[in-house]
């Protein structure tokens, strides 16, 4: 509408015309609050998420610490483990051979 067009108008005409402004303008503000409410709820639920990545980023360094952990002890209990029955195999071998000395060196026993 143009200068002209508005000084043509009457006086109720102009209030009529400034209350729809108004009523309108009232609208625009309280959808721009809704809207700015519901930027804030995105921006919390964001900050949300964003902890939940950090915190599952952090429990899957852990479980790779703790799967590390887990394959070091078993190589190491596997190698105690050969260890121990090599350690065993020669005991019993030693003890077999001195029982086969002994007896070779006694004779056969005949009563």
């Amino acid at each position: 509408m143009t200068d002209l067009e508005l000084k043509k108008l009457t006086r109720v005409e102009l209030l009529e015309m400034l209350l729809t402004l108004s009523r309108e303008n009232d609208r625009l503000r309280e959808r721009l609050g809704e809207m700015q409410s519901a930027r804030e709820e995105q921006s919390a639920q964001m900050r949300k998420l964003s902890e939940l990545a950090e915190t599952a980023l952090q429990v899957t360094g852990i479980i790779a610490a703790a799967q590390e952990a887990a394959e070091l002890y078993t190589a190491q209990a596997r190698e105690r483990a050969e260890a121990l029955v090599e350690k065993t195999r020669l005991q019993c071998q030693k003890l077999l051979d001195e029982a086969r000395d002994q007896a070779g060196r006694e004779g056969p026993r005949h009563e």
